[in-house]
């Protein structure tokens, strides 16, 4: 077996092939002084997200991604260490994940991959028992797809492109490829029209200024592109090869190959001078990430899978997910958002994590107990995270056409507990978004500021289950007289909303101040209860706060 060191992409002398295992590509490079080996974080959320969607990781995703194996059960060969272990095959029953999780415990694999999983909840509790991590490829993913996800890695790292943070487009990493070649790039597809270019000073001959500004290359060079064999030529190498137009500068073209086909074209022109040596190496390379964008890009009119760093984020609000796996953006802040008032729920929009991550690259994004709830990546201060908070109720106000108001948490910082901390601010960061919501202004508020109220709505989601709490004068009080019970209610809540200040209160109720203080008399006259006693008085307000959440 000859394998490709990806470095610097000449072969080398392998190790005798070991017949006990498949056939697998490796990923890490053979020189000492080469890039870090990729993790399967970088896959799975850079060229592999929306792609790849987690089952369950119980020791998280940030471990080495070494090589990717197609794994055949019959054969009865072990995968090797850190390898990608893809089960290629249509669905995945029962007993095939089981004998592909207990294969990848044995061997190390880093991450098994499956396709149509039977039965969810048994795959998962068998990969937490093993501690491996299973994923779940998209049907409409051909496992061919995935090996040029996984080795366009390698080469996106070499062209300063972050796997774990994608660019939305192509430009950065055709500027990257034209300073390492040394001359002007372009990115096109198979009809050659123009994806991505880049000059960065370099002079361009006309072809290059048409294909530009025209966003595709002339008919005439199209025309002699196809018809003088040199598609057919870079179709059947596979690599970058030299083309030269008529009437143009010298070309080095790699083709981007997905799904057995030539998708695109990386391009270098001869800027000032003739391109580096390495340059058919580059736009090899450059190709291959090309191809994984593309072959990774979800079909618009499909919706695919769950985002990874919406799963993580849904782990990590019931305590178990692995928030350090998303990398370490120096910090987080969580925000929970509800509809204003009274308006219905609109439930989630598909387009919702998207519309988020077009303003803040790398946030999260799912619903939990009737919220919606994101996390945004970043150091930021107070004052910055109502400002994000404030541009988020915004983006979604207006994706679904409800009003929303934000709850903000403080910020959490990376560490071995963050994901702890995220999980222990979710519950009550939405109860107090519900009550935010309920009183509708500001639209933007701190979890600080509204912890109070949220201490009080989990106290009445306690008072639901067990309504004797609510038994006591008070409520012989307000059974006594029911046509003024939202009288009662209202005037004791305005009385201690203004710290027990009849004349503030009385204000606020628009009343007079002699016909507020009749009415606390006649509260204490009917139910016994004496308004000047602390413990009575406390016992009397909690109720009523309760009641107002409408606990009881």
């Amino acid at each position: 077996m000859t394998q490709v060191n990806l470095t610097d992409r000449r072969p080398v002398e392998a190790a005798p092939a070991r017949k006990d295992r498949c056939p697998v590509v490796r990923l890490v490079p053979a020189v000492d002084d080469g890039p870090a080996p990729p993790r399967l974080a970088d896959l799975l959320l850079g060229p592999g997200r929306g792609v790849l969607d987690v089952l369950a990781a119980p020791h998280g995703i940030d471990g080495p991604l070494g090589g990717v194996t197609l794994w055949d059960p019959l054969a009865g060969r072990p995968c090797g260490r850190d390898d990608l272990l893809l089960v290629a095959a249509p669905s995945a029953g029962t007993a095939l994940a089981g004998q592909a999780v207990a294969e990848a415990a044995r061997g190390g694999a880093c991450a098994v991959v499956l396709k149509g999983v039977e039965d969810v909840a048994a795959v998962r509790d068998r990969a937490r028992r093993a501690g491996v991590t299973v994923l779940v490829a998209a049907d409409r993913v051909c496992w061919d797809d995935l090996c040029v996800l996984a080795r366009s890695l390698v080469p996106a790292a070499r062209l300063g492109q972050r796997p774990a943070a994608p660019a939305p487009d192509l430009s950065p990493l055709a500027e990257a490829t034209a300073a390492a070649v040394g001359g002007p790039v372009e990115i096109v597809d198979a009809e050659l029209r123009t994806l991505a270019h880049a000059g960065l000073g370099h002079p361009v001959d006309p072809l290059r200024e048409r294909s530009v500004l025209d966003r595709r290359a002339p008919a005439a060079a199209r025309e002699w592109f196809t018809g003088s064999g040199a598609a057919q030529l870079l179709l059947r190498t596979r690599t970058a090869q030299q083309v030269l137009f008529p009437g143009a500068v010298p070309r080095t073209m790699a083709p981007v190959v997905v799904r057995d086909a030539v998708a695109g074209y990386v391009i270098a022109a001869e800027g000032g001078g003739p391109l580096c040596d390495t340059a058919p190496d580059v736009l090899t390379e450059a190709a291959a990430v090309v191809a994984a964008r593309m072959a990774g890009a979800p079909d618009p009119a499909t919706p695919g899978p769950g985002d990874l760093a919406d799963e993580l984020l849904r782990g990590a609000l019931t305590g178990t997910g692995s928030l350090d796996a998303l990398g370490g953006p120096g910090g987080w802040t969580l925000v929970a958002l509800r509809p204003a008032g009274d308006r219905p729920d609109p439930g989630p929009a598909p387009s919702a994590g998207a519309c988020v991550r077009m303003v803040f690259p790398g946030a999260a994004l799912t619903r939990t107990d009737g919220a919606t709830v994101v996390l945004l990546p970043g150091r930021r201060g107070r004052d910055a995270a109502q400002r994000d908070a404030e541009t988020v109720r915004n983006r979604l106000s207006a994706l679904h056409g409800v009003r929303f108001v934000a709850c903000v948490s403080d910020r959490v910082d990376p560490g071995h507990d963050a994901d702890d901390d995220i999980a222990a601010l979710a519950g009550p960061l939405c109860r107090a978004a519900s009550v935010l919501a309920g009183r509708g202004r500001p639209s933007v508020a701190s979890l600080s500021d509204l912890r109070p109220w949220a201490v009080l709505a989990e106290l009445g989601e306690i008072a639901r289950d067990r309504p004797g709490l609510f038994d006591g004068a008070l409520d012989a009080s307000l059974e006594h007289d029911p046509d003024r019970r939202a009288e009662v209610l209202a005037s004791l809540l305005a009385w201690f909303d203004a710290g027990r200040d009849v004349s503030e209160a009385a204000r606020r109720l628009r009343v007079h101040r002699n016909t507020l203080r009749y009415r606390l008399q006649r509260i204490e006259a009917r139910s016994g209860i004496s308004l000047d006693d602390p413990v009575q008085r406390f016992t009397v307000e909690l109720q009523v706060r309760l009641l107002a959440l409408g606990a009881g």
